[in-house]
């Protein structure tokens, strides 16, 4: 009677025998059982999922579970050093494997429109399109009533999307 059962191996390739027993030569009787034990390749393991998790947490569950982090900082509205993406989760990777990370930079930064002298509906749209968050300071000036006399931060400023921009508006002279 022929007995096989699979197991992985690092070393011997898929559907070639590990192992059998009785050991080759071996007399035995007409009825015996061999066991002969075959390669099912190199052992797998399945990707777990870590977005949402830190890069430091994720990294440190894809090595538990035999996997290697491949990280590739992206921008993102996502705090700094969230994964926000993964490949192959919940899959069978061979072990060792590495599986890519998309982890958050933060938001992209942008540099801030000189809109001084505008109006300010033409300034706040503008300033929204860079998809920053426009605060009004009406304040007293020389200049046309409605006219952006001042941005804070000032025109050029690199800052991240989503920022606040404080636009200063003449009252009128």
């Amino acid at each position: 009677m022929l007995f096989r059962s699979r197991e992985p191996s690092e070393t011997i390739p898929a559907l070639e025998v590990i192992d059998q027993d009785p050991s080759a030569g071996s007399r035995i009787a007409p009825s015996s059982t061999v066991t002969i034990i075959v390669s099912s390749g190199k052992p797998k393991v399945t990707v777990p999922d870590v977005r949402g998790k830190t890069v430091n947490e994720a990294i440190a569950e894809l090595t538990v579970a035999g996997l290697v982090a491949d990280v590739r900082r992206v921008f993102s509205k996502e705090p700094q050093d969230t994964v926000v993406g993964e490949e192959s989760v919940g899959e069978q990777l061979v072990a060792k494997s590495t599986v890519r990370l998309n982890v958050s930079q933060g938001p992209r930064a942008v540099p801030v429109a000189n809109v001084v002298g505008a109006p300010f509906e033409t300034a706040q749209s503008a300033l929204e399109g860079q998809r920053f968050v426009v605060v009004r300071n009406d304040v007293a000036s020389d200049q046309p009533r409605g006219v952006v006399v001042a941005t804070d931060p000032q025109a050029g400023t690199m800052l991240p999307q989503g920022s606040r921009i404080t636009v200063s508006v003449s009252t009128g002279p």
